[in-house]
C-alpha cells in the first residue's frame, strides 16, 4: 500500500522539484532495482499524500509485486484511473490513463517505493555506487540516506502501531518534499 502512494506522490511532486541550486535532481535510485530483489509477493492499497512548496496532493495507489513483475496504478479519490507503471525484466513502462498530462515522472515514485521496501543491503549497495550512505534509523524499518558530505537527504520512517495517520513518512530534504502514506490494505510483508 505504501508503494503506490509513494509512487503517486513522488510523481506529483518530483517533476517540479529542483535542487536549491536550481539544478534538476533525479531519483535516488536512477535505475529500478530488480523486482526479484524484494524476495516475496506483496500487495498494497495506499493513500499517498505529497507535500511540496505548501501544496498538498493526495491519491490512491494500488501496488502488486509478483515474481518478476511490479505494477502500480494511481487512482483519484473518486475512482478515476490516473496512471499505470509496470516494472518487468528491468524495463519500466509507464502509461498515463487520463487525458491530462501527469505533472510527474514515475521513476520518483518507484525509487521511493524501493527505497522504503527493498532489502536494506541491496538498497545500500546501489546507493553506495552513487556515493550515498544508507543507515538504519531509530525505528524498525527506518532508513536514513546521507550524501557524500554526510548531509541527511532522505528519511524513511515507519510508524508503529495502529494510528489514524500515516504509517510511512518519506522526507526528502534535498528537493524538499514529503510523502505521507497510509496503508489501507496489505498482503505480504516487505522490509
Amino acid at each position: 500500500m505504501r508503494a503506490p502512494l509513494i509512487l503517486l506522490l513522488l510523481l506529483a511532486t518530483a517533476s517540479c522539484a529542483q535542487h536549491r541550486t536550481g539544478v534538476a535532481v533525479g531519483p535516488l535510485l536512477r535505475e529500478p532495482l530488480p523486482v526479484e530483489g524484494l524476495g516475496e509477493p506483496l500487495s498494497l492499497s495506499q493513500v499517498v499524500t505529497s507535500i511540496y512548496q505548501e501544496k498538498t496532493h493526495s491519491i490512491r495507489v494500488e501496488t502488486e509485486v509478483s515474481p518478476g513483475k511490479l505494477v502500480m496504478v494511481g487512482v483519484s479519490h473518486i475512482g478515476i484511473p490516473l496512471f499505470e507503471a509496470a516494472l518487468e525484466g528491468g524495463e519500466l513502462d509507464f502509461r498515463a490513463l487520463g487525458e491530462a498530462e501527469l505533472p510527474f515522472d514515475p521513476r520518483y515514485i518507484l525509487s521511493d517505493f524501493q527505497l522504503a521496501y527493498w532489502p536494506f543491503g541491496e538498497v545500500k549497495r546501489v546507493l553506495a555506487q552513487r556515493r550515498y550512505k544508507l543507515e538504519h534509523g531509530e525505528g524498525e524499518g527506518d532508513r536514513l540516506v546521507f550524501d557524500e558530505k554526510t548531509t541527511l537527504i532522505v528519511r524513511v520512517h515507519h510508524e508503529q502501531g495502529e494510528g489514524e495517520g500515516a504509517d510511512l513518512l518519506i522526507e526528502h530534504y534535498d528537493l524538499p518534499y514529503r510523502l505521507q502514506i497510509k496503508t489501507l490494505k496489505r498482503e505480504g510483508s516487505a522490509w
